[in-house]
């Protein structure tokens, strides 16, 4: 409870300076041991700062002074700020300041120093220095303000949200959040950000329900921004209230406990544009292809750098050799192509992609969904796909990156794989001819220290099995350390061990979809269910359901219509590649299940969705092949591939409703599939002979609709199966006699 009582003695009606308090460190390890080297406010995003994108925000909204909050990374942030627009207010139309401070550990930290050191006086915007957005917050401050206006102590904080359905793949589990709120004031009487396991309910007082003005919604489909419209009192409160670390601990704070004193907190919805925070790598590569594909415009990859176009004016006046900057040429398919770059003829640069400045891609390459940094070089007949590569990276000759994060000056060598999921830091290096397996996380540096003292790294710890034996690097266990806290311990490092499995820290590094959690078991006290189904669009203002363009979806025409999830599109992709490297290859299965369970987690699927994603992926193999030349008849090529796999059968498909959900799959592929319809008679009867599938799945499966088309194709299979289980029957039953 807040014990300050000191009065505000902000004047709303004299001028003030528009003011925004940007927070540059993350307070999080969600991002280790990849910002060990470089904080994660300046991890490039389409070749540009995340920092870059909240600032540009800023000035869209017509602030004037900004004070950038560092605790960790003053110097790398006030670099950055000298070496850009951000640094002249002529260029960008504000003041920006760094504010070091080193004491701050959490965000309750900085508003206790903004009280402290009495730095703002009046209302200011606060925000998160990883968010990506198009909007204007102009409308937001007029709203805040005119209830300042109205009623000066009351309104204390107005939060800025944005209307996004749980199953869009821009909502994580960071995002699980559910508020209660008045639809017509938009105050804020219930928020609650949940974590993975938590019970999903919801109390509100009856006394609020009573009240005849008051109309409430329970609403899942808003996420938190992060950014705050806030009255000077907010600092106040947090200063006196030292439990409050986070801004979640806050609101629930002021809600559940304050709201005697008069406070309130209301929100504000943004429409018809694209607000996001980079909460994690997915959030990461998804937003990065939204501003490849112009979702957030007028912030698009060929913007010119007026910094740069600054210093090449005053050079010339200057009487200095002129430089030349370059700039991004816009092709067709959303490819960005840096004039001073380099592109062999021969090779192909495919869909939604970036090559940065200085880059030089050899002949025969081929680099598509991707962004590539500044002096990156690509050498020949490489295969870039679905990946970020940061500044001065180089690939070998005839290397394979598949979905992966490629951090700055890594050396691959040649003929290198990098499979889905993995992410290789700062100046790691791969040898020649290594074959690395997904969500490998790469390092060289554990903390700051190991930066600064390059030279005493125990090189003969690498994981040279990873790495290859000319490598250099780490494959990353897990484990959080951080720098020793003096100089006695230099020898010593701090270690905040995780004790859950590696998968489990490799999903906080990539995020995990809210729409994967299980949400079965929702409790609302006090409130109707038909309150929740007011809450609005199920997709976000401006934006559609799929961050995925039309080049990764699948068609109507191969029964996919349930694979409309990029994540499983992928993750189907990675198995067919898998099991058909099994007989290109003889791979044994053991090693297959491993990359398949491997995947299976990069990709956050369920074991619903596994076992329907194998069993289509054995049928879209024989399709390929049939329309690849082979000769023998759909069935033919099924009973190959079936009698090989059987491994694979018997390690995912295991009770009756692994078999069922197999059967679901089948009779979806034959309706459009006529070759697979019919050959579905034999298809059937081979799966019982290889016991993969009971005879009693099969017969319920069947007797659900015995008219239906598909069910008819099999019906003598099933009736077969029915009549041996009858005779089987009646001679147990004459035993018994």
């Amino acid at each position: 409870m807040s014990k300050k009582k000191g009065k505000d003695t902000t004047s709303l009606k004299q001028e003030e300076i528009l003011t925004a308090v940007v927070v540059a460190d993350d307070f999080t390890n969600k991002f280790y041991p990849i910002d060990v080297t470089k904080p994660k406010c300046l991890l490039p995003l389409a070749n540009k700062p995340l920092l870059h994108y909240t600032l540009q925000c800023l000035i869209k909204s017509e602030v004037k002074r900004i004070y950038i909050y560092c605790a960790n990374c003053s110097e790398e942030v006030r670099e950055y700020i000298k070496n850009s627009k951000w640094g002249l207010p002529e260029l960008c139309g504000a003041t920006v300041t760094i504010v070091p401070s080193q004491d701050v550990v959490s965000i309750g930290d900085v508003f206790r120093h903004i009280d402290d050191t009495n730095l703002i006086s009046h209302d200011f915007i606060f925000v998160p220095s990883d968010v990506v957005s198009n909007a204007s917050l102009t409308s937001a401050w007029e709203e805040h303000k005119a209830r300042r206006g109205k009623s000066k102590d009351v309104p204390l904080l107005t939060v800025v949200m944005n209307d996004i359905s749980p199953q869009h793949n821009l909502r994580m589990v960071e995002d699980d959040t559910h508020i209660v709120h008045d639809i017509n004031t938009n105050r804020i009487y219930r928020y609650n950000r949940l974590k993975p396991g938590d019970r999903y309910s919801s109390t509100l007082p009856l006394s609020i329900l009573k009240k005849p003005d008051v109309r409430v919604m329970l609403n899942y489909s808003m996420t938190d921004t992060g950014i705050w419209i806030c009255s000077p009192k907010v600092s106040q409160i947090f200063a006196d209230n030292f439990d409050y670390t986070t801004p979640v601990d806050f609101i629930k704070g002021v809600i559940d406990c304050e709201e005697f004193l008069g406070h309130q907190i209301h929100m504000h919805v943004l429409e018809g544009s694209y607000c996001c925070r980079v909460l994690n790598m997915r959030l990461h590569q998804i937003i990065q292809r939204n501003l490849i594909n112009r979702w957030l415009h007028p912030i698009v990859p060929e913007a010119i750098d007026e910094f740069q176009l600054f210093n090449s004016i005053t050079s010339i006046d200057s009487n200095h050799e002129k430089r030349h900057i370059g700039k991004y040429n816009l092709r067709q398919n959303a490819v960005y192509i840096h004039s001073t770059s380099e592109v062999a003829q021969i090779s192909t640069i495919g869909a939604n992609t970036i090559i940065g400045p200085q880059t030089k891609i050899s002949k025969l390459c081929q680099v598509t969904n991707s962004t590539v940094g500044e002096s990156c070089q690509i050498a020949t007949d490489s295969c870039i796909t679905g990946s970020t590569l940061m500044n001065n990276v180089h690939v070998g000759k005839g290397s394979q990156i598949i979905d992966s994060i490629i951090c700055n000056n890594v050396v691959i060598g040649d003929n290198v794989i990098i499979k889905r999921g993995c992410v290789l830091c700062d100046d790691v290096i791969i040898s020649d001819d290594v074959d690395m397996s997904g969500n490998s996380i790469i390092y060289m540096y554990r903390n700051k220290n190991m930066v600064e003292n390059k030279d005493e790294i125990e090189t003969e710890d690498y994981s040279f099995s990873v790495v290859g034996m000319d490598g250099a690097g780490f494959l990353w266990d897990g484990n959080v350390i951080e720098d020793a806290d003096s100089d006695e311990d230099s020898d010593k490092m701090s270690l905040d061990s995780v004790d859950e499995p590696i998968e489990d820290c490799i999903n906080k590094i990539w995020g995990m979809k809210l729409d994967d959690l299980d949400k079965t078991d929702w409790t609302v006290a006090s409130i109707n269910d038909e309150d929740e189904d007011d809450d609005g669009d199920e997709t976000m203002h401006g934006v559609d359901e799929h961050d995925g363009g039309s080049d990764d979806d699948f068609s109507e025409d191969d029964g996919s219509d349930e694979f409309t999830d990029n994540d499983l599109m992928h993750f189907q992709t990675e198995v067919i590649e898998t099991i058909n490297r099994r007989f290109t290859d003889n791979i044994d299965w053991d090693n297959l299940h491993l990359e398949i369970n491997g995947s299976k987690h990069a990709n956050n699927v369920s074991l619903e969705n596994l076992v329907k994603t194998l069993t289509r992926s054995l049928l879209m193999i024989c399709l390929q092949k049939k329309t690849s030349g082979d000769s023998r008849n759909l069935y033919k090529i099924y009973e190959e591939l079936t009698e090989d796999s059987l491994p694979l059968f018997a390690n995912y498909i295991r009770d009756d409703k692994d078999e069922s959900m197999t059967l679901e799959v089948y009779e979806k592929f034959a309706q459009s599939h006529e070759s697979v319809m019919a050959s579905l008679l034999k298809i059937f009867l081979l799966l019982y002979k290889k016991d993969i599938i009971s005879e009693s799945v099969m017969i319920k499966w069947y007797d659900q609709n015995p008219t239906d088309v598909v069910r008819t194709k099999v019906k003598q299979v099933v009736e077969w199966l029915k009549n041996a289980e009858e005779e089987s029957d009646e001679e147990s039953s004459s035993d018994d006699e």
